[in-house]
């Protein structure tokens, strides 16, 4: 028996080997906790790093897919915790067994799993965030622990895309409210990080652009970043690392 059972959230492309997932585990069907596994050092998953061939890596770890852990999952050491992404947790990639059960991302059941990750605004998902004048948000890295580094939100439209360097993009638009409660519609702009959405994006299995109406979307924090010899703050860019529609599935 499973030391933890768990269902993916996310699965995420980074640069070079990498990947970040987000899970949903549970020991002995008791309450969910979020995790982002990471191996010692608080490192980032490599393809290759389980039991299993990548090719099934990039099959079975996906949104809506059971897997179970055979060990122990760990807090990362006080020295190595990102106060950026506080999902963080560390465990053997050996451990982790891969399933061929999963359910559709739309299926009632799955959405009432990340239901209490959801949020009615993305001012709620991320307080204090920014945008820059291109209209990319991003959080400012102050130093102190956010709350959170990922959640969902429902949009009424979004605009899936390719830029002019072919990478996967979405537009989406948001209600933000003005000084004496005045409101008005903010379009932002986001790098679309989920790996199966992105690919078909690129191989043109999803045209460019495609407008899904009444969508759920994951949103998430890419790493701390600033750009070499800028005297900018240290940010953390907000990404599309899932969207959840019916013509997707």
């Amino acid at each position: 028996m499973s030391e933890f059972e768990g269902v993916v959230l996310s699965h995420t492309v980074m640069g070079g080997n990498r990947f970040c997932s987000h899970i949903l585990i549970t020991k002995d069907g008791q309450k969910y906790h979020h995790i982002r596994p990471h191996v010692n050092g608080n490192l980032p998953l490599t393809y290759g790093c389980t039991r299993y061939r990548e090719k099934n890596e990039r099959i079975y770890w996906q949104p809506g897919y059971t897997i179970h852990i055979n060990g122990k999952v760990y807090l990362v050491p006080v020295s190595q915790v990102r106060p950026t992404h506080p999902e963080d947790k560390i465990l053997d990639p050996k451990d982790v067994v891969l399933t061929t059960t999963n359910m559709a991302c739309t299926d009632p059941r799955y959405l009432e799993l990340i239901a209490p990750f959801r949020f009615q605004t993305i001012g709620d998902l991320f307080p204090g965030f920014s945008a820059t004048a291109k209209g990319s948000p991003y959080l400012a890295s102050q130093g102190a622990p956010f709350v959170r580094s990922v959640g969902y939100l429902f949009c009424k439209e979004v605009e899936l895309y390719l830029d002019s360097g072919g990478k996967p993009r979405a537009r989406i638009s948001f209600e933000r409210i003005l000084w004496g409660n005045r409101k008005y519609m903010a379009l932002y702009e986001f790098s679309v990080t989920d790996y199966l959405l992105s690919e078909k994006m690129k191989s043109g299995q999803i045209l460019s652009p495609t407008f899904l109406q009444n969508a759920v979307v994951r949103f998430g924090l890419a790493n701390p970043w600033v750009p070499d010899g800028s005297v900018m703050e240290e940010r953390c860019y907000i990404m599309v690392t899932h969207v959840i529609h019916q013509d997707l599935c």
